[in-house]
């Protein structure tokens, strides 16, 4: 079979057909590179191969992938230490709405991610990244509308399985899709929130205030200072790990003209602006640890000692990998990218560790258990001194 190319206009019907893979069943279109190179070159040359069965393994490991399992610690973490917290305070659960709305934004977390991937695919955003961020659609051989098939049939069972929830609390459906049209809206339609300054307001809201507060009202019919705190941190970690992802893209980005954050500032700005805000996120998670240790002999001043000079320490390290990074490209720069989802899991142990301080040691511990620590604690202060 002779190769065939066809290179079409920037989008005209025929490159959406192409692009999305409903222009003929038996073959796939892949865009070849070395004719094209780039969107904004207003034309797109494609190489017609034939399609080739897609194992189902590889077909459930690419949508697997797709899903951003890493990032579920942004999304679902929240949900998991609420769960933890409302239990450690004793606060009347409705289990059975609680599990709904786990579950429903479990489905609508993978729904999200499956149209950011094809919007971005169909956009060109992938391709003129390079591997930096390379996604599914662009290295497997099923044509672009599985995966946005996928991505309906996960909203429409998102949205399902929370009926029971939106019939009894009507306003909840629109914060769910407030959140997802949030989170979607960052890189889909035209340029994207992003491009317009928009990007990072919109990442804090969603993934930040009102997952919280909505979960939270679901769970327990209410939503205190306490969960707002988390929502508050969550959406600082989850815009910290998106204007990373920008600065990693951020050549192809001033190339498209896509006006994100991170292009406003330039390479060495940014850089500084990372930094700042990566150390402002330890400096409020120490803050939060600070104002709610249980004022107990010595308990507050070693414990926040000790917060402070692992943050310092953390603080310290970011900031000498970060002085490293010569371009957008470079692999510590990834690195340090991983890292805010770990900064992420911090947030989440220090809010149950003082969850469990503050209500879990008197609520949930036995009376007897309570004796025994704290007898252990006053014979380690008075070996020490204390």
């Amino acid at each position: 079979m002779s190769t065939e190319f066809v290179t079409v206009p920037v989008g005209s019907e025929k490159s959406t057909q192409l692009l999305t893979g409903t222009f003929d069943k038996s073959k796939r279109a892949v865009l070849a590179p070395s004719f094209t190179k780039g969107f904004q070159s207003r034309q797109l040359t494609f190489k017609i191969e034939h399609r080739p069965a897609v194992r189902f393994l590889d077909l459930l490991f690419a949508f697997a992938k797709s899903y951003r399992p890493s990032l579920l610690i942004l999304t679902m973490g929240p949900i998991l230490s609420l769960w933890i917290h409302f239990y450690f305070m004793r606060a009347k659960l409705d289990i059975f709405m609680g599990v709904l709305a786990s579950v429903g934004l479990f489905l609508i977390h993978g729904a999200t991610f499956y149209f950011n991937d094809y919007f971005d695919y169909i956009k060109g955003s992938d391709s003129s990244q390079g591997k930096i961020r390379r996604r599914v659609l662009n290295e497997s051989q099923f044509p672009a509308y599985w995966i946005r098939n996928g991505a309906y049939v996960l909203s429409a069972l998102g949205l399902l399985v929370a009926i029971p929830i939106f019939t009894k609390a009507p306003w909840l459906l629109l914060l769910a899709l407030g959140g997802m049209v949030a989170v979607l809206g960052y890189s889909a339609f035209g340029k994207g929130l992003k491009g317009y300054g928009l990007g990072e307001l919109a990442v804090f809201f969603a993934l930040g205030p009102m997952l919280a507060v909505g979960f939270a009202h679901v769970l327990v019919g209410t939503a205190k200072w306490d969960v707002i705190g988390l929502g508050i941190v969550n959406g600082f970690v989850a815009v910290l790990y998106v204007q990373h992802r920008n600065f990693q893209s951020l050549w192809a980005d001033s190339d498209k003209n896509v006006r994100t954050f991170m292009v406003r500032l330039g390479f060495d700005r940014s850089k500084f602006w990372l930094t700042f805000t990566y150390i402002f996120n330890l400096a409020v998670l120490w803050g939060i640890n600070f104002y709610f240790l249980p004022e107990v002999r010595f308990l507050k001043p070693i414990g926040s000692g000790v917060f402070f000079l692992i943050y310092c320490a953390l603080s310290l390290w970011y900031f000498k990998k970060m002085r490293k990074v010569q371009s957008p490209l470079s692999s510590k720069l990834q690195a340090l990218t991983a890292t805010v989802l770990g900064l992420s899991l911090i947030v989440q142990l220090s809010f149950l560790n003082l969850s469990f301080a503050l209500f879990g040691f008197m609520r949930r511990v036995p009376f007897t258990t309570k004796l025994d620590i704290l007898a252990f604690l006053n014979k380690a202060m008075k070996f020490f001194g204390l």
